[in-house]
């Protein structure tokens, strides 16, 4: 059982919650690595949405998501 080993060894102030504290250094993301997008890049993301658009309206659904109504006239 943790909660009784940290109770035994903190008190009452082990067993408060540690949610959204940061343990320790270096935790989270580096500094630095999140990557920008470049245009290219943004335009093929925008193509593949587009295409997977194209082919859901070819299949005759009316709106995005899971099991959306079809048209039935297809």
């Amino acid at each position: 059982m943790f909660w009784l080993r940290t109770y035994r060894e903190n008190g009452e102030e082990g067993l408060k919650s540690q949610i959204g504290k940061k343990r320790g250094k270096g935790k989270g993301r580096p500094q630095g690595t999140f990557k920008l997008r470049t245009t290219i890049e943004e335009s093929e993301k925008e193509n593949h949405k587009l295409k997977i658009e194209v082919d859901r309206l070819k299949k005759g659904y009316l709106k995005k998501g899971v099991g959306e109504k079809r048209n039935s006239f297809l």
